[in-house]
């Protein structure tokens, strides 16, 4: 990936897939915004992003995207990933 003047992304709404390795290697982009539209996500999506970049997940923190009949995230879409993880909807549980 060569990203290096983008530095925070918003993917439009509407953006319904992320593909295997979309952001591979990004490691230039320092938050990604992740529309609720994005509802497949490839294998490692987000492979090789360290813990100063920031993934915003359209998700509760306690949905598992791997295994929610509303999302089909890879299981390893975040496999090698250190990025912090921004969840932007409330958490299902009370």
């Amino acid at each position: 990936c060569n990203m290096t003047s983008l530095t925070n992304v918003t993917l439009p709404e509407g953006i319904t897939e992320i593909g295997d390795r979309a952001f591979y290697k990004c490691t230039g982009i320092v938050r990604l915004v992740i529309p609720s539209s994005a509802k497949t996500v490839g294998v490692d999506a987000f492979c090789y992003w360290t813990s100063s970049q920031t993934l915003v997940v359209p998700f509760a923190e306690d949905v598992d995207p791997n295994d929610s009949p509303d999302w089909t995230w890879n299981q390893w879409w975040k496999y090698g990933c250190s990025a912090k993880i921004e969840y932007t909807a409330a958490t299902t549980e009370s």
